[in-house]
């Protein structure tokens, strides 16, 4: 909801953001509602320089750079996010408060080593706006977001009340026990009642937005998946195509063997080693380099690394079934020669 194009200050925005906030709770199935200058994954991401209060950076330096996030509401409850040590933000931190920050479980670690020693203690914001070397009291530690992407990891965010910052832009989280799809036109209307100039844009659910950001990466798996059955499938063609051809030579010898009493089962397993010996002598040589390229795949994986130790430990074992099972037909094709035929063969 863009509020600045008629509400450019915090003295007439946020009047209009509480009527906003009061008719969205009250709509049938809400839970929750919250408000944040960028969304996670929306494709901006504000920094602001922090500092310890207590450890000011050396002269000449400049202190490291910060997600800078106002958020305003429930925001946290909207969107799952838990609060893990401390407080969220209250009615009581006000303008005229005092000035307050909640942050994040990496920003807590980074500068307070454990995320439970950072509340009550004391950050330095340098910088934003009107608020310059603004001291702040953490007043609560929230749980990581990976507010750029699912591809990077979370970095340390302080959050602000919206109250104590600037007017700005608020996109509105609304949680809802109901499909979001549904909720969609009695939202806009609830909107358009409050103040029919400003608009609801880009209102869609927070699973398609997070779809949207992965379309890339799952096309990209796409095609590598399908491009690895099609490897896969003329690796396993070569395979029986070898060992049939090879069957195809040593029919005489086989038909010796068989001749001479050995068995038809130990024959057949004879040819399913052979085969299985070159799935082994073709991973022997790809594992490595699998190994080495996969830091290539590291951007369309999530949740797990590049170099998961289970896909490593399970596919090579399919390879070897799947070669095994290629190898099947010409396996029983060589117990089932006819001894005579074959030693008859020129």
């Amino acid at each position: 909801m863009q509020t600045t194009a008629k509400y450019r200050s915090l003295s007439t925005g946020l009047p209009y953001l509480e009527q906003v906030k009061a008719r969205f709770a009250a709509l049938p199935g809400v839970s929750h509602v919250g408000l944040i200058g960028h969304l996670p994954m929306s494709g901006y991401s504000w920094t602001i320089p922090v500092s310890r209060a207590d450890q000011p950076p050396p002269e000449g330096t400049e202190p490291p750079q910060v997600g800078w996030r106002f958020i305003e509401g429930d925001y946290f409850g909207a969107l799952g996010i838990p609060v893990r040590y401390g407080r969220s933000f209250s009615s009581g931190d006000g303008p005229t408060s005092a000035r307050v920050a909640i942050v994040n479980e990496t920003f807590a670690r980074r500068y307070f080593d454990e995320p439970s020693r950072a509340v009550e203690r004391r950050i330095v914001q340098h910088g934003g706006g009107s608020e310059k070397l603004d001291v702040l009291e953490i007043v609560g530690v929230a749980g990581d977001v990976q507010h750029r992407g699912l591809d990077q990891p979370a970095m340390p965010e302080m959050f602000r009340p919206l109250t104590q910052t600037f007017m700005f832009p608020m996109a509105v989280v609304v949680r809802t026990a109901e499909p979001p799809e549904q909720l969609a036109a009695a939202v806009r209307q609830a909107a358009f009642a409050i103040d029919p100039v400003v608009p609801v844009a880009e209102l869609q659910s927070y699973k398609t937005m997070i779809a949207g950001t992965l379309g890339r990466p799952r096309l990209l798996g796409f095609l590598l998946t399908i491009f690895a059955a099609v490897g896969l499938s003329l690796g396993l063609v070569g395979v029986y195509g070898v060992v049939a051809y090879r069957i195809r030579q040593r029919e005489r010898e086989i038909g010796i063997r068989l001749a001479l009493g050995a068995a038809p089962a130990r024959v057949a397993a004879s040819v399913v080693v052979q085969g299985v010996g070159y799935a082994l002598a073709g991973l022997t040589l790809g594992l490595p380099a699998a190994f080495v390229l996969s830091r290539v795949m590291a951007t369309l994986v999530f949740g797990v690394t590049a170099t998961d130790p289970l896909t490593f430990a399970v596919l090579p074992v399919a390879v070897v079934l799947a070669t095994g099972v290629a190898c099947y037909l010409p396996a029983r094709r060589a117990a089932w020669i006819d001894p005579v035929t074959a030693i008859r063969q020129d």
